[in-house]
Order: C-alpha cells, then structure tokens, then sequence
C-alpha cells in the first residue's frame, strides 16, 4: 500500500505543477512573443494584460486559452495539491497506546 501511495503523490504532484506551471509558461509566451499594438492581419486585435501590466494584442482563441489555463491553475492546482496532501499523509489509526502513527 505505501507504494501505492508514493506513486499516487508523485502522480498528484506532477498534476500540480504542470497545472501551475503551463499558465506561468503562456504568460511568458504572450509577453514576448505577441505584438504590443494591434495587427488586424494575423487576427491579433484583442487586447491583453501579462505579465504584471503590459499589454499585449491576441486573438480570441489565444486568450480564451490564456484565460482557461488561469482558471486551471486555481482549482486543478488546488484539487490536486490537496489530493497529494490528504494521501500523502494517509489515514492514520490509533494504537493500542494511544498514541498516533
């Protein structure tokens, strides 16, 4: 069963990271790569803030998938950092001594 559990944990915890590490990635993505004006010839006309405050243009499908990774990030990233704590820590029982393992 406690290899179970590790590699539930270790399962949990990539999830986790890759749920907060994707939005991070798209931030910087959008920072540096996409036009600060906007360029009605590649779609790029809807306005964007990353990054702390700089506003870059995308299209719709780019911010609908900046803004569906934020949300992601909030409650998969929650859900699964809860998951690997509640499993990490198992379900412990009483002993005989009273005292818990």
């Amino acid at each position: 069963m406690a290899i179970f559990r590790k590699v539930t944990v270790t399962i949990l915890l990539a999830a986790f990271s890759a749920s907060v590490g994707y939005p991070l990635y798209l931030d910087l993505y959008y920072l540096y790569d996409m036009p600060r004006g906007p360029d009605p010839v590649t779609g790029r006309v809807c306005s964007m803030t990353v990054n702390h405050g700089f506003v870059v243009y995308v299209t719709q499908q780019e911010r609908a998938r900046f803004f569906f990774a934020e949300d992601l990030m909030f409650t998969g990233g929650g859900f699964t950092l809860l998951a690997a704590a509640v499993v990490g820590k198992g379900f412990r029982r009483k002993r005989e001594g009273g005292s818990l393992n």
